[in-house]
């Protein structure tokens, strides 16, 4: 019999898509563990591909059928936009962890807890404001779009 040796990042992603709340949470709160020691480890240029497998991580679950996939996904994304990382410009990160909600955001219409969640890291990306201003008009925007579909398929009931 072989077992496959997961890597760190392997499993964070595996317990990411989850059923258990608490497992997900638990992952993505390794997941900025792990980003921050790997910040502190590689160089800028090993730093930014790390960043963008975990982006393209991100997105795959975003993408997902799975809805626990696309909520572990949010979660981390969710604990993502908190950290402070020198060798990746806040600017850039959160402009990436921004358009990874609003892809979760047009995937998760079927999905109103996603939704929801997409909304309160949305909401938490706008609190930023100052230089992020135009991402604030942007969340508001796609607010605007998810509480009018809510609206619509509140009104089809």
């Amino acid at each position: 019999m072989c077992l496959t040796m997961l890597t760190p990042l392997q499993h964070i992603i595996e317990n990411l898509q989850s059923k258990d709340n608490e497992i997900q949470t638990t992952a993505a709160k390794s997941l900025v563990l792990r980003v921050e020691a790997e910040s502190r480890e590689l160089n800028a240029e090993q730093f930014t591909d790390y960043m963008d497998d975990i982006h393209k991580k991100l997105l795959t679950l975003i993408e997902s059928q799975s809805s626990s996939a696309r909520i572990g996904a949010v979660i981390a994304i969710d604990y993502l936009i908190d950290i402070n990382i020198e060798q990746e410009g806040s600017s850039a990160r959160i402009t990436r962890l921004a358009n990874n909600l609003r892809k979760a955001l047009t995937t998760a219409y079927s999905d109103p807890a996603t939704t929801k969640m997409v909304a309160i890291a949305l909401g938490k990306i706008a609190s930023f404001g100052g230089a992020r201003i135009l991402i604030a008009d942007w969340v508001g925007y796609e607010i605007g779009k998810a509480i009018e579909w809510l609206q619509n398929r509140d009104d089809g009931k």
